[in-house]
């Protein structure tokens, strides 16, 4: 499940529009008979090439959004969980990053609050793995900061400045 916003960030200098989303949820702290958590489900950050954005030059709705495309993206994303490869060829639609799966300590790592992407490249995701014991509180949250285009490392001033995220 998809529980936030889908963040978005144009790259005008290659005509492409990402948009960046998590999976996860967090409504219950111990599952019932169905596990409405999805404690060991394999949860993932995203981001996707935008397939009916215009990228013709000599069109003059460039910037924008084909209202008559119905193409989806479902396979072929680069994925960067462990070996990141720092270009992705123009054909790939995005990448994605695995997190990390259930343990004796925690849940499922999961994403449920907004990204946020910074005109500078970087996308900021923020990731929780709630405890697994149920009299326990809280878990462990992390910060995740990663190049719009390619999922790997943020470098240099692309980390500088402000990023409003949310916490719950």
């Amino acid at each position: 499940p998809v529980t936030s916003a889908v963040a978005k960030l144009q790259d005008i200098g290659n005509r492409n529009l990402w948009l960046f989303f998590a999976t996860g949820r967090y409504f219950y702290k111990n599952g019932s008979t169905v596990d409405e958590d999805y404690t060991n489900q394999q949860e993932a950050i995203y981001g996707i090439k935008d397939p009916c954005y215009i990228r013709d030059t000599a069109n003059a709705n460039v910037n924008d959004l084909d209202p008559a495309c119905t193409t989806t993206v479902t396979t072929a994303l680069q994925d960067q969980t462990s070996s990141i490869t720092s270009i992705i060829p123009d054909t790939t639609p995005g990448w994605k990053i695995n997190l990390a799966q259930a343990t004796s300590t925690f849940k499922a790592q999961r994403v449920y609050t907004n990204p946020t992407a910074t005109s500078g490249g970087a996308v900021f995701f923020t990731s929780f793995k709630p405890s697994s014991a149920v009299c326990s509180y809280g878990g462990s949250t992390s910060l995740w900061a990663v190049k719009y285009n390619t999922g790997g490392t943020v470098v240099g001033s692309n980390v500088r400045g402000q990023a409003l995220l949310q916490l719950s």
